[in-house]
């Protein structure tokens, strides 16, 4: 899956653990353009991107691996939950959390909040490596 920045700043990284980032939207993003203009909403899909990309950075240093040459593949989301919406001016905070890590698979699941506020959560993301 190609890297798409939606993770500003990664905060805290325990390898086979953990990871926190940080991502700030702002009204410039092209995304809130059309999504939708007079109430703009951040796409569940971006939020589960945003999830994705901490997830695949925190396997790859879990597994030592270089992440640009790995084959790091989300195979399946489940269990889903949206809160609140997310809007420009928010302040994410975006975290993955490992449930089970195998050879060739780990299972993570993760959340965003926006001020101390649950505002997604997926509990179950499958990773084929």
């Amino acid at each position: 899956m190609a890297h798409t920045n939606m993770i500003d700043k990664i905060i805290e990284m325990i390898p086979g653990k953990s990871a926190v980032g940080i991502r700030g939207l702002t009204m410039s993003e092209d995304v809130f353009g059309c999504h939708f203009p007079n109430f703009p909403i951040l796409p569940g899909v971006l939020m589960i991107q945003s999830l994705n990309e901490l997830a695949v950075k925190l396997i790859a240093e879990s597994k030592e691996i270089e992440q640009r040459d790995s084959a790091i593949v989300l195979k399946k989301a489940e269990h889903l939950k949206f809160y609140k919406y997310a809007r420009p001016g928010d302040v994410l905070k975006v975290s993955v959390r490992v449930i089970r890590q195998e050879e060739e698979q780990m299972i993570l699941s993760g959340s965003i909040y926006c001020d101390d506020r649950k505002i997604f959560e997926l509990k179950k993301l499958v990773y084929e490596i």
